[in-house]
């Protein structure tokens, strides 16, 4: 399971069922109260049920459906893993048509899946996104919890795999305040968020919560027809030790989507440093033996990028996904490299690469499809002078090639 999603003991299941069962009784009546008031209550979501094979041992939470990468070639982990789920399945409510608010148009999303929060609340409800949108036709403010900005909701791979295309791709959902300035073809995006649930640091959210600050994020967008470019700036800051200062972190993103007769492209490049929040390689070193007394902390940074080809052609289209991600290290050389130690999601991993084709058959609200992940990452059995993983001739990558089986319905 990966270290960022945070583990519960056996014991917590009973309070697990009843938080479950309070946000099921919550979401009902919230959608009852607010659904009174809407012109406009559009339930949607979809049954997604999938079987899947990995060729060896993974990195993975919930049970293997989430898989970021494949294990290091060590005794048993060469070993194949079959397993089917229907957990991703999702259920969420539109409201629109409210009454308006401060002169603004007034609408909302509720929405949850039975993914749970990590391995042992697996099946269990769990709240997705709940936010609230005030449209001033070129202004708008939504509040809630939501797609982080580094994710874009307007630019991520279209596959059928849960992980879209995660740790290659930023993967998050964020509380969080976000404004929007939308005059003619820009978008000029500023948002304020916190770490949440799944994604946080590795050890949790509370080193983000005692900077004393929010993450902030900045990014500007060019739509021409439905074509659209873009550039982001993320800057967070964490205070993993009370007694030290907070150090702050941050990441830079350029994408495109470009959408012709019958094709699509997509692409992204992310660089940065402590995104294990967004389900990517890295976060920080620290010197000394223990996080909550260390006073120095070291950032690991990162590079990221992937590109995909789709057709949008029906019943049948085809997709390539192809992405590759690099662990970069310190932004300077340390003086002392044997005294840090790593909060960090695989540090010894140097670089790793995805190949996922798929095909899929579309019929009413069925969507059929078969996807092939060819996944390798090359472990590294040192680190230089800036904390980076060095390879040598010994060192060899280990693939995992998973085909997954997908039948999903939309409603």
């Amino acid at each position: 399971m990966p270290s960022s999603i945070r583990h519960v003991s056996s014991g917590d299941c009973f309070p697990a069922r009843l938080v479950s069962v309070c946000l099921a009784v919550l979401l009902a009546s919230l959608v009852w109260v607010t659904a009174s008031q809407a012109q406009d209550f559009d339930p949607y979501g979809f049954l997604k049920l999938e079987y899947l094979y990995d060729t060896r041992q993974i990195n993975q939470t919930r049970e293997g459906e989430f898989m970021l990468f494949p294990l290091r070639d060590e005794a048993g982990n060469d070993q194949g893993s079959l397993k089917g789920f229907g957990i991703f399945s999702r259920i969420g409510v539109r409201l629109t048509d409210l009454p308006d608010a401060l002169g603004a148009t007034t609408s909302g999303v509720i929405e949850a899946d039975f993914f749970g929060h990590a391995n042992t609340t697996i099946s269990n409800l769990r709240l997705r996104r709940a936010f609230v949108t005030l449209d001033w036709g070129n202004r708008e403010l939504l509040v809630g919890q939501e797609w982080s900005p580094l994710f874009t909701v307007a630019v991520f791979p279209q596959g059928i795999a849960t992980t879209f295309g995660a740790p290659f791709q930023p993967f998050a959902r964020q509380p969080q305040i976000r404004f929007t300035w939308k005059p003619e073809s820009l978008r000029l995006i500023g948002v304020t968020g916190w770490q949440r649930d799944a994604f946080a640091d590795i050890g949790g959210t509370k080193a983000q919560f005692d900077s004393g600050l929010p993450i902030l994020h900045l990014h500007a967008q060019y739509l021409f027809g439905n074509n659209l470019i873009g550039v982001g700036a993320q800057q967070k800051w964490a205070r993993p030790n009370l007694e030290a200062d907070r150090f702050g972190s941050g990441a830079v993103q350029g994408y495109l989507r470009l959408i012709g007769p019958g094709v699509q492209f997509r692409a992204k490049a992310t660089y940065g440093s402590n995104l294990a929040d967004h389900l990517m390689l890295s976060g920080y070193a620290f010197e000394g033996s223990s996080r909550a007394s260390a006073t120095t902390f070291e950032p690991l940074y990162l590079v990221a990028t992937w590109a995909e080809l789709i057709t949008t052609s029906r019943p049948v289209s085809v997709g390539l996904l192809g992405a590759y991600t690099e662990n970069l290290g310190t932004s300077d050389a340390v003086a002392r490299p044997a005294d840090f130690r790593f909060n960090a999601r695989t540090p010894d991993i140097a670089y790793q690469w995805r190949v996922a084709p798929r095909l899929e058959y579309h019929t009413g609200p069925l969507r059929l499809g078969f996807e092939l992940e060819v996944t390798s990452a090359m472990y590294a059995n040192a680190f230089d002078d800036s904390l980076a993983p060095v390879t040598t001739d010994s060192d060899e990558a280990v693939t995992n090639v998973r085909g997954n089986l997908v039948f999903l319905v939309n409603f």
